[in-house]
This record gives structure tokens, C-alpha cells and sequence, in this order.
């Protein structure tokens, strides 16, 4: 059965740019992983919109260089993707599996529970209950937001950032998890730390991809103790 797509918007965004809003979480992974039509150059996500860079000028002789004509093109293919009918330029998505070891040093395991009124063993019962998936990369190579938070465990980021956050420190803020792959400053609430795999394979330089966590990739954690 064919699925109902939501409601968006596209709208011009200069000569050779165009920005999707109200994009589904499934429909913006889609978009980043499918093959690109000859006219579109780069696909970039963020929130529920998307933005899509254009060549300049469009490649496809098919597609008329009126600007109307375009915008049913690119309407047409947000649909095709909605409807699973393109190809990915990926396989799958993977499955990571994560071992913490929550709490201890420098961590903020025992006041997140008091914020959010759970004992320290919920707290970690309901942040390993969860599937999550990649949704964004960013402040630092390597870095990945989770999403898939449980609304329970949501906090906004600390008022004071930590001038250095520890690597492998497994983190909540604002609905997302990350796991911080390298020092660095850092405004999140530290659950615990990352046993398995280490720090350092969450981003090698000479990998191809260098990130170990793809946009769409699944991600689970397992406590060390359980």
C-alpha cells in the first residue's frame, strides 16, 4: 500500500537551491540515500527540512529550464522517494551495537535522574530500551546525533558547558543522544562511558567512510552490567 506523504512545502532558495519543509524523519532518510537524478547535486538535512542543491546549470535535457517545470520535477521525485520507488545509493542501513559502562567519574548519570525524577537504574533501563538512528553528524568529525531519545529523558543542554568533555563519553541533550569521539567542549549530560568499540573507531581518517555511524544507521546500548 502506497504511503501518504505529508504535507510540505518547497520553495526557491536563490537560482540553484531548493527548501523542503515538513519533511518525515523516514522520507529525510530517504532523501539523503537514494541516488541523486541528474539535476540534483547534494541533498542536506536538518530538523524536518531539507535543503536541495541543484547543478547549474541542470544537467537532464529533459528538464526545461523554466522554473515552473523544475519545481514539478522536484515534486515529482520527493514523491517517488516517499513511495520507496527510487534506488539507494547505499546498502542497508547498519546496526551498531554499543557497550557503556554508565556512571562513575565525570559523569552526570546521578543528577539526570533527579532532573527528570527516576531512580538511576531507570534511567538506564529506558536509554538502552531504545533503537536509535543516525540523524546528523556534526560538531566535531566523527560526532553523531542520535535521535530516539524516550521523551522521559529529555533535558535541554547544560546552562554551563564542561570546557572539556572526555572521548567516549555517551551523552543526552535536547532529545538526541551523541557519543563525543574525541576531547572536546561540550554542553551535554554524560550518562557514561563508551566501552565498545573504542573512541577512536568512531572516526579514522584512512577509513572510507572515515565516520563509523552513517546517516540512517541504527544504533543500540548495551550496559556493561547487564
Amino acid at each position: 500500500m502506497a504511503r501518504r506523504l505529508p504535507e510540505m512545502r518547497v520553495t526557491w532558495f536563490g537560482d540553484d537551491a531548493t527548501l523542503v519543509e515538513g519533511v518525515s524523519r523516514d522520507l529525510r532518510h530517504a532523501l539523503v540515500l537514494s541516488v541523486r537524478p541528474a539535476w540534483l547535486r547534494e541533498v542536506v538535512c536538518v530538523g524536518e527540512d531539507a535543503m536541495l542543491y541543484l547543478q547549474a546549470p541542470p544537467r537532464d535535457r529533459e528538464i526545461s529550464a523554466d522554473r515552473a517545470a523544475l519545481h514539478t520535477v522536484i515534486c515529482a521525485w520527493l514523491y517517488a522517494v516517499g513511495q520507496g520507488e527510487t534506488a539507494f545509493i547505499s546498502q542497508k542501513p547498519k546496526l551498531h551495537a554499543c557497550t557503556v559502562r554508565y556512571g562513575g567519574e565525570d559523569t552526570d548519570l546521578e543528577e539526570v535522574a533527579r532532573r527528570v525524577n527516576l531512580s538511576v537504574s531507570d534511567v538506564i533501563a529506558r536509554h538502552t530500551s531504545q533503537t536509535y538512528i543516525v540523524d546528523a553528524a556534526g560538531f566535531v568529525p566523527g560526532f553523531a546525533y542520535l535521535e530516539g531519545l524516550p521523551d522521559s529523558l529529555y533535558l535541554p543542554r547544560k546552562a554551563v558547558p564542561r570546557v572539556q568533555v572526555f572521548p567516549g563519553a555517551v551523552a543526552i541533550a535536547a532529545g538526541y543522544t551523541g557519543i563525543y569521539p574525541s576531547a572536546s567542549a561540550g554542553g551535554w549530560w554524560i550518562l557514561g562511558t563508551l566501552v565498545d568499540p573504542l573512541p577512536g573507531a568512531l572516526w579514522q581518517w584512512d577509513a572510507d567512510p572515515p565516520a563509523r555511524l552513517g546517516f540512517g544507521d541504527r544504533v543500540v546500548f548495551r550496559s556493561v552490567d547487564a
